[in-house]
């Protein structure tokens, strides 16, 4: 069980590579379609790169997300509002 959150990153990760080389090609052919200035495609990749730490984080902690003393949504709370 302790290998779980391992194994979600490395979902995350493959994900994210797979969206990268779907999204990457795409970004020249935007940027000549669009007349875009050159700085789009370096700030698109650098937003890209950037986001390799947040994703990873995110997968990581993802099951301690929402896991505190009050949930935004409670189960307790929905079978009460069906109940009117």
């Amino acid at each position: 069980m302790r290998d779980l959150p391992i194994r979600r990153v490395l979902w995350v990760m493959l994900a994210y590579v797979v969206g990268a080389a779907v999204v990457l090609p795409m970004l020249d052919w935007l940027q000549r379609v669009l007349a875009l200035p050159p700085q789009f495609g370096t700030l698109a990749r650098g937003g890209m790169l950037l986001g390799v730490p947040l994703a990873i984080l995110i997968a990581w902690h993802y099951p301690k997300l929402g896991a505190g003393e009050y949930r935004l949504l409670d189960d307790d709370a929905v079978r009460d509002d069906t109940r009117r």
